[in-house]
């Protein structure tokens, strides 16, 4: 019998032990009538990026965190410590895009997903000749719509914030761009550090929030 070797190790902590963060990704990966089964992972404190992944159980009728395991993964495909990135889950996978290294002054728009039915294997999703490939952001969001897409929303880079929308197909990993039209004259603004929500069965898009492009916006 061959022994399999794990990708990953497991280290069980106390709820407290979670260094605080902001900018960081909390995606939800399983619900019993007990728990919900989160992933948290990356983000930044006022000191420093944190570059570490965990395993969250919050309890259903408290939501406290009874359970917190620092998850420790040996091969990540060349994905490096970031904030201020976008994550869903879809079919056992989290998928991310973009972020920011804010300590080297990098931004980034690349496609990684980590597998937790393989032992949260992680793997790079590099764009194909003529695909379409966002702008490197930081702050956007990305929701999906429970049905094998995901819509990303603004952000921020060099330029300043963004108004773009793009739809995202969480099995090929392909971005398809969106236009949008604006039917009233209060125009959709450009945003960064918002939130977004899918609702009504994943027909609209809520974005709250957020930062615009002038001062106090």
């Amino acid at each position: 019998m061959v022994e399999q070797k794990l990708s990953f190790s497991a280290h069980s902590k106390l709820p407290s032990e979670i260094p605080g963060r902001g900018g960081a990704s909390l995606v939800h990966l399983s619900s019993t009538d007990e728990v919900h089964t989160l992933l948290l992972f990356f983000g930044a404190s006022r000191e420093q990026q944190l570059d570490d992944f965990w395993i969250v159980k919050i309890d259903r009728k408290t939501f406290k965190v009874t359970e917190a395991q620092e998850l420790v993964l040996k091969e990540r495909d060349n994905l490096t410590t970031r904030n201020s990135m976008a994550a869903v889950s879809h079919g056992g996978k989290v998928i991310l895009f973009g972020g920011q290294d804010s300590e080297k002054g990098i931004l980034y728009n690349e496609i990684y997903s980590i597998d937790t039915n393989q032992g949260y294997k992680i793997q790079h999703h590099s764009y194909g000749e003529g695909e379409i490939a966002p702008a490197p952001r930081n702050s956007h969001t990305m929701v999906s719509d429970g049905q094998g897409s995901a819509y990303m929303f603004g952000g921020a880079n060099e330029e300043g914030p963004r108004r773009d929308l793009f739809k995202l197909d969480l099995d090929t990993m392909r971005f398809s761009n969106i236009k949008i039209q604006d039917e009233s004259k209060i125009k959709v603004p450009y945003l960064e550090m918002h939130t977004s929500h899918m609702y009504n069965n994943g027909k609209n898009l809520l974005i709250l929030g957020g930062r615009g492009m002038f001062p106090g916006q």
